[in-house]
């Protein structure tokens, strides 16, 4: 997941009819991906959709509540029956998921499947 990011950002993409330029490589972050695995579990468990869970907490929520204190985040959530690189795809079709993959501020990324359910934090510490 975290080289087919890194391929699009290094080359920049369309996000819907709007050219995103290159911008720097993500790192993998064990407390964001802790927070997706959680956020995605959470969903399949309780059969949900949605940033916010039931007990309405929200993906910054969730990222303090594993320890990561962010300036910055982002979220990407589907349900979709596909590899990892399919999941970038089929997001790199929204335009607020892809603007998402694209966004400078972003210098980390934790990523998490359970069953078709996935969940891409992405984020910047304080």
């Amino acid at each position: 997941m975290l080289q087919a990011v890194n391929a699009i950002r290094a080359t920049g993409c369309d996000c819907s009819g709007e050219k995103m330029p290159a911008v720097p490589a993500l790192t993998w972050n064990d407390q964001l991906a802790l927070a997706a695995k959680l956020h995605t579990e959470d969903m399949v468990k309780n059969n949900f959709f949605d940033h916010v869970n039931k007990e309405g907490k929200s993906p910054g929520d969730r990222l303090k509540a594993a320890g990561y204190m962010y300036r910055f985040y982002a979220e990407n959530i589907a349900i979709i029956n596909t590899d990892e690189k399919g999941v970038v795809a089929y997001w790199l079709t929204s335009q607020g998921h892809c603007k998402n993959i694209m966004d400078s501020r972003a210098k980390e990324i934790g990523v998490a499947r359970a069953n078709n359910s996935w969940t891409m934090d992405l984020a910047a510490k304080l």
